[in-house]
């Protein structure tokens, strides 16, 4: 059958309200909502404004936290933002919470001043102080000093400080990439975005240390000097003196060695303890996260109609009209049992067998609903139909009555009649 242009129109329209994608809102609402899955005294925000991309499939990431300590975070749940429920599938939650649990690091990273932003701050401000240090080297050492004292030579001051440039340029480049990076993992939010910009921003780091050991060859390289030319025998107290005090303003060019020990360096052990232990405090996630879904699952099963209809059949005073009826209870009994074992007893209770409660709910409604249907038809069927009143002896008495009334009346004219006619 070939369809027309417009009703082919018309399906892709139904097709894209269908899968239409969720907002962030809407997200939150699934998570939070009426019928959602957080306890009273729990509130959730996204994690990102953007639902995360992996292998095709998006979804929107909250973590829920009590509402009167904002800064927990308690449990993490996903929304499939292509299905519109929070996703159970373990695979996949595994990937989505991989992903955020790196996202947490990078914010533990944030509060210890180790952010990207931290490093660029830090290197933006040695530049300045390595540019103010090659003007003085410039201006007092090669135009000054150097044709001065031929014997003393700088070349070792002026690799180093381009060694340092050059470092600083690396590093900007690496930084510059990484933002980048950083920018389309947040417009695009693919699981491979993510990843290139989290080992770019490791990688940014490595090449801080890296420049930070560059600067400690250039100030020993300093240093060195100093001592050359204090202890040389070519140059007099004088000269020595106005050389040593010229390389001691060159020395300083940022305080890596403080910057790399105090911050970088505690941060790459964060981030490799934390990649360590990844896999087990992703399991434990995945594993709350699917226990609180199963939990709630099951507690929106167990509903107040269905304990009221389940507890009107199985009532003791229904016991006699169940024998009556010869209605057998005992699956309903059986199956309520086990929902009952369940939702009463919580500290015994896992997510397997949290898992069970909402298809036997559904059972136990289906057989009550049976049960109530059976005995309905029971006691109809015991309850005779109302007969319809014979009136028919009244009517014959009443039409007697009537006749001998009105023979009687006739009878009672003609006498009267008689008796005037005789008194004439």
């Amino acid at each position: 059958m070939r369809i027309k242009p417009v009703a082919f129109l018309a399906l892709l329209a139904l097709v894209g309200t269908v899968f239409a994608a969720l907002s962030s809102d809407q997200a939150l609402d699934i998570v939070g909502g009426k019928g959602g899955y957080l306890n009273d005294y729990e509130s959730a925000k996204l994690l990102l404004q953007t639902p995360i991309e992996i292998n095709g499939e998006r979804y929107w990431v909250a973590y829920v936290y009590q509402t009167s300590s904002p800064d927990t975070k308690n449990l993490q749940l996903a929304v499939s933002d292509n299905t519109g429920f929070v996703e159970r599938d373990p695979i996949a939650l595994t990937s989505v919470f991989q992903i955020s649990q790196k996202l947490a690091v990078m914010d533990q990273l944030k509060q210890g001043k180790a952010s990207l932003d931290d490093v660029d701050a830090f290197l933006s401000d040695a530049q300045t102080q390595r540019q103010s240090v090659e003007q003085v080297f410039y201006t007092n050492i090669r135009q000054q000093l150097e044709p001065k004292y031929t014997q003393v030579s700088f070349d070792e001051i002026a690799n180093g400080l381009q060694e340092v440039k050059d470092g600083q340029d690396a590093l900007q480049n690496n930084i510059r990439e990484t933002r980048s990076l950083k920018g389309q993992f947040e417009l695009y939010g693919t699981g491979n975005d993510f990843d290139a910009y989290f080992n770019a921003f490791n990688t940014t780091l490595g090449s801080f240390n890296t420049l930070s050991l560059t600067v400690e060859r250039y100030q020993s390289r300093v240093l060195a000097k100093v001592d050359e030319v204090t202890n040389s025998r070519d140059l007099n107290f004088s000269a020595k003196e106005e050389i040593t005090t010229a390389l001691e303003k060159t020395y300083d060019v940022g305080d890596y060695k403080g910057f790399r020990t105090g911050v970088v360096e505690p941060a790459q052990r964060l981030m490799a303890s934390q990649l360590a232990r990844q896999d087990t405090l992703v399991a434990n996630n995945v594993e709350s996260t699917l226990y609180r879904i199963a939990k709630k699952n099951a507690e929106k099963a167990y509903s107040t109609d269905l304990k009221d209809s389940v507890t009107a059949v199985l009532a003791s005073a229904r016991e006699p009209e169940l024998k009556v009826c010869g209605i057998d209870a005992s699956e309903l009994k059986k199956v309520w049992a086990q929902v009952r074992t369940v939702m009463e007893n919580p500290s015994n209770s896992s997510r397997a067998t949290y898992d069970t409660v909402p298809e036997q709910a559904a059972k136990a409604s289906t057989l009550a609903a049976d049960i109530t249907q059976k005995l309905n038809d029971c006691t109809i069927a015991a309850t005779p139909p109302p007969q319809r009143a014979d009136y028919s002896g009244l009517l014959s008495n009443a039409l007697i009555l009537v006749v001998v009334a009105g023979l009687g009346y006739y009878g009672y004219t003609r006498y009267k009649k008689w008796r005037q006619e005789s008194d004439n």
